[in-house]
C-alpha cells in the first residue's frame, strides 16, 4: 500500500508539471503574439499622419483615422491568438507630436505613437492555484525621417 501511495504522489506531481509546462508555453505564445499585434498596430497608427498639417509645418497624427485603423487591425489579429478562447481586446493610444507634446526625457523631439493592447480572458492556466486572466503589451513607434 505504501508503494501505491508513493507512486500516486509522484504521478500527480509529474502530471501537474506537464500541465503547467503546456499552459506556460501557450501563455508565452499568447504574449509574443500580442506583442506582435501591438507592434504592427502601432506601425499602422503611425502611418496615419496628418498630411495637411505637415504641409503647414506641424507634425501631428490623424487620431480618428489612427484609432479606426488600430481597431480593425486588432480585430483581425484576434484570430492569431491560440486556444480558441474568447478574448476581450482593448487598446489605448497616446501620441507624441506637436499637438500633444513630447516626452521630456527624449533627446530628440520625434513624433511617436504609443499603443497599449490588453487581452482579457477567463484564465490561461488550468491549474487551480494559478490565476492569470489578462496580458498587456505596449509598443512605441517613432518617425525619424521628418
Amino acid at each position: 500500500m505504501k508503494i501505491f501511495i508513493v507512486f500516486t504522489a509522484i504521478m500527480m506531481m509529474g502530471l501537474t508539471c506537464v500541465v503547467y509546462q503546456g499552459d506556460m508555453n501557450m501563455y508565452r505564445h499568447e504574449q509574443e503574439t500580442l506583442k506582435m499585434i501591438a507592434e504592427e498596430a502601432a506601425c499602422q497608427a503611425a502611418l496615419c499622419f496628418d498630411e495637411e498639417a505637415y504641409g503647414r509645418g506641424i507634425k501631428r497624427f490623424d487620431k480618428a483615422e489612427a484609432e479606426k485603423t488600430v481597431a480593425s487591425y486588432i480585430q483581425a489579429g484576434k484570430k492569431l491568438l491560440a486556444g480558441g478562447k474568447k478574448y476581450e481586446m482593448t487598446f489605448e493610444i497616446s501620441y507624441e507630436d506637436d499637438e500633444h507634446g513630447y516626452n521630456v526625457v527624449a533627446e530628440e523631439c520625434l513624433p511617436a505613437v504609443i499603443l497599449s493592447v490588453t487581452a482579457k480572458t477567463d484564465d490561461f492556466f488550468r491549474l487551480p492555484f494559478l490565476q492569470v486572466n489578462q496580458i498587456t503589451r505596449k509598443s512605441k513607434y517613432e518617425i525619424k525621417g521628418l
